[in-house]
């Protein structure tokens, strides 16, 4: 939701305050008695936006590095500098980020009226985090604690069909998983004796080969040692 204001005693009212502050929702009007307002951003004309942290109200150009709010490092080791607005909420800004901390007496059209609500979209997802949060055993069903939207789709056929939509729990142990690791692990041991068995094959070749190369190498040897035998014979008689 969107709310332009240019009421002065309510724009002082957000102006030197920092990200994470809270606001009382009476500066806003009588509508809004009641609702307590966290800081969490904005941004000034320009499109640059609020870090935490950097205690300014002005705009500041920061060297940036992996990890750091404002920007994603494409590479180990990469730094980049870029132009931020500090912390503190001033005239400049824009626009001002507000999260509803505290309802108040009465609804607001478009934010907490009951038009406006819609089923939660993210929900935990791990099971044992499920577990912790609705305090279940190892033996409930997780998957009945999550979250369930129906959502009607029309098929090809011009039908309306109702499904129903629920995130796939983390981490969780079923019988098809326990069936998935057993064929795993049977394929790892599978891979495991055809490697052994491919060595102990190609050692044994090795084996062979190098067998018939030394045969190979005496026998040439021996050769050699019957010409030199011949020769030193012949010389012998030659000289007699």
């Amino acid at each position: 939701m969107t709310l332009n204001v240019e009421d002065e005693r309510a724009i002082r009212a957000f102006c030197d305050k920092r990200i994470s502050h809270q606001v009382e929702g009476d500066v806003l009007g009588a509508d809004w008695k009641g609702y307590v307002f966290k800081i969490t951003g904005g941004c000034d004309k320009d499109g640059f936006a609020m870090k935490q942290g950097v205690m300014t109200s002005n705009r500041v150009r920061l060297l940036l590095k992996q990890g750091d709010s404002h920007f994603h490092c494409r590479r180990d080791g990469y730094r980049k500098r870029k132009s931020l607005r500090g912390c503190i909420v001033s005239p400049s800004l824009a626009v001002v980020n507000l999260v509803v901390l505290k309802r108040g007496e009465t609804d607001i059209k478009g934010l907490t009226d009951e038009a406006s609500k819609r089923p939660a979209a993210y929900f935990l997802k791990r099971a044992s985090k499920l577990r912790k949060l609705f305090g279940l055993t190892k033996k409930d069903d997780v998957r009945q604690f999550s979250i369930r939207n129906v959502v009607t789709k029309t098929n090809k056929k011009g039908k309306t069909v109702k499904k129903v939509i629920a995130p796939a729990i983390q981490r969780l142990i079923t019988p098809a998983r326990l069936h998935t690791k057993m064929q795993n692990k049977k394929a790892v041991h599978k891979r495991s004796l055809a490697t052994k068995k491919a060595a102990e094959e190609f050692n044994s070749l090795i084996a062979i080969r190098r067998k018939q190369f030394s045969q190979e190498k005496e026998s040439a040897l021996a050769k050699k040692r019957s010409l030199s035998r011949k020769l030193s014979d012949r010389k012998a008689s030659t000289n007699q």
